[in-house]
């Protein structure tokens, strides 16, 4: 059995708290290793490239960066792009990475290698709706915590290095 066989197996049989602590840390793990990537290649500092994705966070900014927007962006990316444009789409490989594909051009707006950070997180968010839609539980749900804790952990990581 493969490894990638083997993890989706551990996933799959991982209890819901489980499966979001870890696919939180797998995220935000992603996201630190992009922003490490690009900084080594282009010498430019991708979080410095986002703008004031980060600047000045108030509990308005707070609540919407981890609830409101990781909630939209989950009924838009995940739920409407898997089961709607992708409803001939039949290989799940494909639907994750069209998925991803509109989260990281969406992202795009911050920057280029937001975009990129963002394609990498959408995987991870496009996996997670899709086994936990197969397992027949709330994927929203689900991926709305995963979204809303990454984006939590590097509002308040970008807030601590300042």
């Amino acid at each position: 059995m493969s490894k990638v066989r083997q993890l989706h197996e551990f996933l799959w049989k991982a209890s819901t708290p489980r499966f979001i602590g870890l696919m939180v840390f797998i995220g935000y793990a992603f996201n630190f290793a992009s922003i490490n990537f690009i900084y080594f290649f282009t010498k430019v500092n991708p979080v410095s490239s986002w703008g004031n994705v980060s600047d000045n966070i108030g509990a308005f900014s707070f609540i919407s960066s981890t609830i409101i927007s990781p909630y939209i962006e989950t009924l838009v990316f995940q739920a409407f792009v898997i089961e709607i444009l992708c409803k001939k789409v039949y290989n799940n490989k494909t639907k994750m990475l069209l998925s991803a594909a509109c989260f990281g051009l969406l992202h795009l707006v911050y920057s280029p290698f937001y975009s990129i950070s963002a394609f990498v997180v959408g995987i991870i968010f496009a996996y997670s709706y899709i086994l936990y839609k197969k397992k027949e539980q709330n994927p929203i749900l689900v991926v709305t915590i995963i979204h809303g804790s990454i984006n939590a952990i590097s509002l308040i990581v970008s807030q601590l290095i300042k």
